[in-house]
């Protein structure tokens, strides 16, 4: 089988840049289904009186995106492997999800683990265990909007790929699942709902 690629990010000095911008492509045997992401994304900054955190915003959150569910890639240790990507990578709001990945390091190819699956029945539940930022190689992001100056965003924004924090939360089926997660930063937190239309 070959494996599921959502997103393949590189880590700078200056942060995430996303490199891709399209949905994973599923391969034979695997389930495929396509949908809507909606729900809330709250967002944060250090604007508040003495540069302290505060609520920046909320927004009702709603974009087109493709879930795939297949066997579990070389050396994963899942029962299955899980990987979602809404349709435009670019965009803001962009959500790329992968249980796993494999990866042509020095030593040769290494799987980095980054979501815990359980199942019971038809029903899942996952948690975030890993982001891999050391090894600089996070691909469960989310696209957030980024002020070039803080606390001045009528200075103008640019997208800017969120690494999603470790104790993220996932749980549903294959047609159907919620999102809970937090980026690393602490700047945006995802209550997100993907239901499958075909």
């Amino acid at each position: 089988m070959k494996p599921i690629r959502t997103v393949v990010t590189v880590l700078t000095t200056v942060g995430l840049a996303l490199a891709a911008s399209a949905a994973p492509a599923a391969a034979a045997g695997e389930t495929t289904r396509t949908g809507s992401l909606t729900g809330t994304v709250r967002i944060y900054d250090f604007c508040g009186p003495n540069v302290s955190k505060r609520l920046a915003g909320t927004y009702d959150y709603v974009m087109p995106g493709k879930l795939i569910i297949g066997n579990p890639i070389t050396d994963e240790p899942n029962r299955f492997h899980l990987a979602f990507a809404t349709n435009d990578l670019a965009a803001v709001g962009a959500v790329g999800l992968d249980s796993a990945v494999r990866l042509n390091a020095g030593s040769g190819p290494v799987t980095l683990t980054y979501w815990r699956l359980t199942t019971n029945g038809t029903r899942f539940t996952g948690e975030l265990t890993d982001p891999h930022l050391n090894e600089a190689a996070a691909i469960n992001l989310f696209n957030n909007q980024q002020p070039l100056i803080p606390c001045r965003p009528e200075m103008g924004q640019l997208p800017m790929p969120l690494a999603l924090a470790a104790g993220s939360r996932i749980s549903g089926t294959a047609d159907s699942f919620d999102l809970k997660a937090v980026t690393t930063d602490g700047m945006a937190e995802l209550g997100l709902h993907f239901t499958a239309s075909s």
